[in-house]
């Protein structure tokens, strides 16, 4: 059994340290050596007798803590050079009543902090872009029923619209949108969500109690089965090019 605790504590590819119930140390594996100053010949050491690297963090105030309560702690640390440890106090048992010590672990979590971090500024960038965008946003998800609900809006599609996503949020697209269905604009949002790809409609005339004018849209598909549906209102633009082309009433011709 000695032999196959060496054989772990060599190959696990973890900082391992196990201390006795006097906080003296009885193994530890060859990567610890990267956090604590230890050499075969501290085996039998009490633990707060080395060094370590990892900044203001009292290993053996920690140690007596899990002790005194026997049950587990986990804290993070960063060392010297600005590596975050994962590090797991957990009290070490031979039976129910009778304890042996600690075994210590220590992770090296940098690389996940810091893909943590750049997912977190990710996802408050998409934030901060849905929210000042100019052209409206709605969310959709598919019911238990097959139909589209509302999740969410941005600021500028409720202005647009009126449609206060606080109010909305649950209801079916039908309910939001009722002259939806006979323009077919809503057969092909579910074709985006049954194929996976994305519709653009370039002009598209809608009008109910609540609004009317010309829109751009463009549907996708998003994670979870949900549909995002952009739109602009290019209503002006559209009188605009009418006015451009209407006739001269008194067929002047401009040199």
């Amino acid at each position: 059994m000695n032999n196959d605790v060496e054989n772990l504590l060599s190959s696990s590819g973890i900082n391992i340290l196990i201390l006795d119930e006097n906080c003296e140390i009885r193994k530890y594996s060859p990567e610890i050596t990267g956090i604590f100053n230890i050499l075969e010949k501290d085996i039998g050491r009490p633990i707060g007798h080395l060094s370590h690297n990892l900044g203001d963090f009292d290993l053996l105030g920690s140690v007596k803590r899990v002790q005194k309560s026997n049950k587990p702690v986990a804290v993070e640390k960063k060392d010297n050079r600005g590596n975050t440890y994962l590090i797991r106090i957990i009290p070490y048992n031979i039976g129910p009543d009778s304890f042996a010590g600690n075994i210590i672990t220590f992770v090296d979590i940098t690389e996940l902090k810091k893909i943590r971090m750049d997912l977190q500024q990710s996802r408050q960038a998409s934030r901060e872009i849905v929210q000042n965008m100019p052209a409206g946003l709605f969310i959709y998800a598919l019911d238990g029923d097959g139909d589209l609900t509302l999740k969410s809006a941005n600021p500028t599609a409720e202005e647009l619209t009126g449609v206060d996503s606080r109010t909305w949020k649950g209801e079916k697209f039908q309910k939001i949108w009722p002259n939806a269905l006979e323009l077919g604009i809503l057969e092909k949002f579910l074709a985006v969500l049954n194929t996976g790809k994305p519709c653009f409609i370039n002009e598209q005339y809608y009008k109910d109690n609540r609004i009317a004018g010309y829109y751009r849209i463009a549907a996708f598909l998003l994670p979870e089965n949900r549909l995002a549906v952009s739109f602009e209102d290019i209503s002006h633009r559209k009188d605009m090019d009418t006015m451009s082309v209407r006739p001269d009433p008194e067929n002047r011709k401009v040199p």
